[in-house]
């Protein structure tokens, strides 16, 4: 009597997590049995019973494991975050490297290596691009990407690769200035992302230029499916002859869808150009330094890279008499060639066009080459036997001479000790006067089928063409987007006549002479990845091959012209086609033509091999010699 009964409240709270179970006082009374209600015992019976149901047991059975093994949830969670800040806190304990070794010197660049930019963009490296004589280019990720998410390329510049420090400054002004300019259009060059320069007062410099990777590949790649160094040993033969063609879309579209993507190209670059002449000139405009990235669906995207051979454009129309050559020897126009034989004098007494297009037009006709490059080499063979395209057959012919000429000049110069090497016998056998003769024969041709009423659909694109490459030309960027512009109509003849679309022009080629700032001189750097002027070693020479057309005069079958020439250099190659094109007035008539000046042989006392010109006021003095460096001291020539 004196035991107190069980307390109801607290059989009536069993734990959650355990069997339910009567205290082990309340299990040995023997007066519980009497004491409990009815009501009481039959509210407890579902938590005392023994019984548990199989869908219970299973929700519960992994709670009891977690209890057992002594860990919940919640910890594995909190570990994990332990882990992860643990991990954090080390990356930030590791700086980025600076580049820079243990004697002072700047490190080159190696995969997985994490760099800073000056404005604190962190970059990790992921593997080599490619590399030329500027250094390497690097495909990078930003902080917290991973590397299929990868999207910059980071330009390694150095004094060892060749490079001048303000050339490689101006390379990041270049695309800087592109970039800027995002509030009118993208240009189709890659945008500056940074930069950081290490070492700035030693001679061991080194600049990590930052951009945009930008998709695809070079158009010589896409046209040919061949590398750059492939066409220093290319049989010539593969241009010309449809058995040994190349590989890629060379010569595999009609006509008009080669016009069509040709036309899309410069719609493309042409805005571009607008806005990167006033800054800079490209000076390496070539098949290897414009990407192509086909999107599928007949969609081309064209980019323009490597400004390693740039220069302000203010300070070349000003020093342009002074200043080293550069680029590719294929894109060269003429007056490149008797700059380097002959120097500035003899381009300003030579033709008063010359100069103009040496100061102010090398990229119009670098560009002009490319377009004709594309606009034949994607052509099919069989296309010159089209009766609907009259012209066509002769302009190819004379594309195949220029291209396999200007070539062989090229294989030639690598197959030596690079241009200096070979610079004696080139001007011996007068190359600019070949590929001056091979350019008017050109010009000629593109003049007679862009008059043609019935190549309607391509007449202009032709006449910008010729416009391009002729040393007299006046369209500019902004002429050329008009002429192309699919909602307007434009007249090839008005174009050939100089009435240009789009903004007037200046007839001085805006401002050549006018009186500009200065830059830091030291421009003595002439080759790129891909520049035929590069000083070229261990290359079989191949000897100039001359594609034989029939009727035409050639270096085999010279013509009238080369009588009387017996043991003398040989005589460049001119068709014999009349002075003026279906009214198109050519220089050639104005100076009697280029053949005019091989008249008589040169003059006493003139350059040995100095092609004669007809006498003018202010002509170069007797015996003037240019010497032109090449590659940063490398030697005089």
């Amino acid at each position: 009597q004196k035991e107190p009964a069980p307390s109801p409240k607290k059989e009536a709270a069993p734990s959650p997590q355990k069997e339910p179970a009567p205290s082990p006082k309340a299990a040995a009374s023997p007066t519980k049995p009497q004491e409990v209600s009815p009501q009481k015992a039959a509210e407890a019976s579902p938590q005392k019973a023994p019984e548990v149901s199989p869908k219970k047991v299973a929700e519960d059975s992994p709670k009891k494991d977690a209890v057992a093994s002594g860990q919940s949830t919640a910890d594995k969670a909190s570990e994990k975050l332990l882990a992860a800040s643990e991990a954090s806190k080390q990356a930030e304990v590791k700086p980025p490297d600076n580049g820079i070794d243990s004697t002072g010197r700047p490190r080159r660049l190696r995969p997985k290596m994490r760099i800073e930019m000056a404005d604190g963009l962190l970059v990790t490296l992921v593997k080599e691009l490619g590399v030329g004589s500027f250094g390497s280019v690097w495909l990078g990720k930003r902080e917290g990407q991973d590397d299929s998410q990868a999207s910059i390329a980071v330009k390694e510049m150095g004094k060892t690769a060749g490079t001048g420090l303000p050339e490689a400054l101006f390379e990041a002004r270049c695309l800087k200035m592109g970039t800027e300019s995002l509030g009118r259009i993208k240009p189709k060059i890659p945008l500056y992302v940074g930069e950081r320069l290490l070492n700035k007062e030693s001679d061991s410099w080194r600049l990590w230029l930052a951009m945009e990777k930008v998709n695809g590949g070079p158009i010589d790649k896409w046209l040919y499916d061949m590398k750059d160094d492939d066409f220093k040993r290319v049989d010539l033969a593969k241009f010309t002859d449809p058995a040994q063609s190349f590989g890629g879309l060379y010569r595999t579209l009609p006509f008009h869808k080669a016009v069509a993507i040709v036309k899309g190209f410069f719609r493309q670059m042409a805005p571009t150009f607008e806005i990167v002449e006033p800054v800079c000139q490209h000076r390496d405009i070539s098949a290897h330094n414009i990407l192509v990235d086909d999107k599928g669906g007949g969609v081309l995207d064209f980019t323009v890279i490597d400004f390693g051979l740039a220069v302000d454009t203010n300070h070349w129309r000003q020093e342009w008499r002074r200043s080293n050559l550069g680029g590719d020897v294929r894109y060269w126009a003429p007056v490149h060639w008797f700059q380097f034989f002959y120097g500035y004098k003899y381009i300003e007494a030579a033709n008063p066009y010359y100069a103009r297009m040496y100061a102010t037009r090398l990229d119009y006709f670098a560009m002009g080459i490319l377009g004709l490059e594309m606009l034949f080499g994607l052509t099919k063979h069989d296309e010159v036997d089209n009766v609907d395209l009259p012209g066509l057959r002769d302009l190819r012919l004379a594309w195949d001479d220029y291209w396999t000429y200007i070539t062989s000049v090229f294989q030639r110069i690598w197959g030596s000790d690079g241009l200096g090497g070979v610079r004696t016998k080139l001007r011996d056998e007068q190359v600019g006067m070949g590929a001056q003769n091979r350019l008017d024969n050109l010009k000629n041709f593109l003049a007679r089928m862009a008059s043609d009423p019935r190549n309607g659909h391509c007449e202009v694109l032709l006449a910008v063409l010729r416009d391009l490459i002729s040393e007299d030309g006046r369209m500019q960027w902004a002429n050329i987007s008009a002429a192309l512009n699919r909602h307007t109509e434009s007249n090839a003849q008005a174009i050939m006549d100089g009435d240009l679309p789009g903004p007037a022009i200046s007839s001085t080629g805006g401002g050549v002479f006018a009186p500009a700032p200065s830059i830091p001189k030291g421009h003595r750097r002439i080759q790129s990845i891909d520049a035929g002027v590069s000083l070229g070693r261990g290359v079989q020479q191949v000897s100039i091959v001359n594609k034989e057309v029939p009727g035409v005069p050639s270096r085999k079958n010279p013509g009238p012209e080369a009588n009387g020439r017996e043991g003398q250099a040989p005589l460049p190659y001119r068709a014999p086609l009349p002075q003026q094109a279906l009214g198109y007035p050519s220089q050639l008539g104005q100076w009697g033509g280029m053949g005019g000046m091989l008249g008589g042989g040169p003059s006493a006392g003139s350059l040995p091999g100095v092609p004669m010109m007809p006498p003018r006021p202010g002509s170069m003095p007797a015996g003037h010699r240019r010497h032109v460096s090449l590659a940063g001291g490398d030697g005089n020539f």
